[in-house]
């Protein structure tokens, strides 16, 4: 890592008040002072190693020369956080300049000119990962919180990113050494202990220490990933019902064209609601009939792909008209989801009751709505956030949430603790059940990052922008 020095513009692109060059490296510090001139000069009592500009943690005011021509290219403040007191644990300089496409690519080009080698996406927060200032799940919370669409999401990132995931990761895993210590005593000295009494401890510390606190952790999951992911919310129906017509009043601005012409909709359009502080991923999706061409299959297949993935249904049906027979078909294929039945255009005389829609008797959210005028859109917003508020127990206090990835290390650590257990009660040699025991450790490993796969790191850290 401490080979190459790596640089990026860790501010977003476009005219503003400040802009952030950043550079981490051995020879972070020697460039910046090839580039920099300070205002005043330093004093005797503030040089650092190697003669060098800047004493750690301590902004500079000065202008940056282009080191060919020493014409100035801009004023700017500027500070180094020498290593291991920085984000990376390497020498990092941040360069703060006037933010502008043109000043801040002359500085970069400059910077790169000086040594420094393009920063890829999340690199350094990959090397603060792998010089081991946090774990990966710590990596993993600093994007969360930069794509935090919530309080409630940068909540619960920020507690991630101060470790309390890790903490109870590190409990689970401490016990399950401790398992693993006894069974390794037992086979190494099998005279000194007594089988039943050895079984029976621990089974006990298996399931009070480890399994309780995963399947835990993955209830936390599935309860509360709906903060940090959203809830993903699909209308669909019939052509010319009026999806696209609820999609944008729903957003408050025109998102999806609308036309009188059935089959204006052919691909999924997502955009994003917030409901009592939770996101709601609206999919605006192509109407469902019997298609007549080949562009028309294509939206439909991947109407029938957004309905799977959907966490809740809204159907549109129309209220002016009886109800069709394709509406009987498509609510089939959604009955044993989360739906709402949204009868549109509720400002003409109604012609139908979508109580009759399941066939039966059975009770179902059902409203009468214009997307046209706006009537009973709040109330439809109210029973959304119930349905969802229902499935997600919005109520109680939000857990410490893993991720998907975490998810499944987790649910494989849960199964191989199970086996571990099962071999415990059926009395199988030790050897089997240490064996189970050291896999789940690895799960464990593999989710804080103690052992990883380069290319899970790349998939990891290509989510993060350039500069982080």
């Amino acid at each position: 890592m401490k080979s190459t020095t790596i640089a990026a513009i860790s501010t977003p692109f476009g005219n503003g008040g400040i802009g952030i060059i950043r550079l981490s490296g051995n020879r972070s510090v020697h460039i910046a002072t090839s580039l920099f001139q300070r205002t005043h000069k330093h004093e005797k009592s503030e040089v650092t190693r190697q003669e060098e500009l800047f004493v750690s943690h301590r902004f500079y005011h000065g202008k940056i020369l282009d080191p060919d021509t020493r014409e100035i290219i801009d004023e700017v403040m500027a500070v180094a956080m020498l290593e291991p007191r920085s984000y990376t644990r390497e020498d990092v300089v941040e360069i703060h300049s006037h933010s502008g496409p043109v000043v801040l690519g002359k500085i970069y080009e400059k910077v790169l000119d000086a040594g420094a080698v393009i920063a890829e996406p999340g690199e350094f927060t990959k090397r603060a990962f792998l010089n081991g200032r946090i774990d990966l799940t710590q990596a993993e919370a600093v994007v969360d919180i930069i794509n935090a669409k919530t309080g409630t999401a940068l909540k619960i990132a920020n507690r991630q990113l101060a470790g309390e995931l890790t903490e109870k990761v590190v409990s689970i895993r401490k016990a399950l050494l401790d398992i693993h210590a006894l069974l390794e005593a037992t086979i190494d000295f099998p005279d000194d202990v007594q089988d039943d009494i050895q079984n029976e401890s621990m089974l006990g510390q298996l399931e009070q220490g480890v399994l309780q606190k995963i399947e835990q952790l993955l209830s936390d999951y599935e309860q509360d990933h709906f903060y940090r992911d959203g809830v993903k919310m699909a209308v669909i129906g019939r052509p010319n019902v009026g999806k696209s017509s609820l999609m944008n009043r729903l957003i408050q601005r025109d998102r999806a064209i609308v036309t009188a012409v059935p089959g204006t909709t052919r691909d999924v359009i997502e955009e994003t609601l917030h409901i009592k502080g939770l996101p709601v991923v609206i999919m605006d999706t192509a109407g469902l009939h019997e298609a007549q061409g080949e562009v028309e299959k294509i939206g439909i297949k991947k109407t029938r792909q957004t309905i799977k993935d959907a966490d809740i249904i809204l159907l549109m049906v129309d209220n002016s008209e009886p109800l069709h027979p394709e509406d009987f078909t498509i609510y089939r294929e959604i009955a044993e989801k989360k739906h709402i039945i949204v009868q549109n255009k509720n400002d003409l005389p109604s012609g139908n009751d979508c109580l009759n829609l399941s066939g039966t008797s059975q009770p179902h959210l059902c409203l009468k709505i214009s997307a046209l005028t706006g009537t009973h859109i709040e109330e439809l917003k109210e029973m959304i956030w119930k349905v969802i508020s229902g499935e997600i127990g919005i109520d109680r206090k939000v857990g410490i949430v893993p991720n998907l990835r975490h998810k499944r290390a987790l649910e494989k650590c849960l199964v191989s603790c199970r086996r571990a257990g099962h071999a415990m009660i059926k009395t199988m040699p030790e050897e089997m059940v240490a064996m189970d025991i050291m896999e789940a450790i690895d799960r464990l490993d593999s989710l804080l990052g103690d052992h990883y796969r380069p290319d899970v790191l790349d998939q990891i850290f290509s989510r993060f922008c350039i500069g982080k």
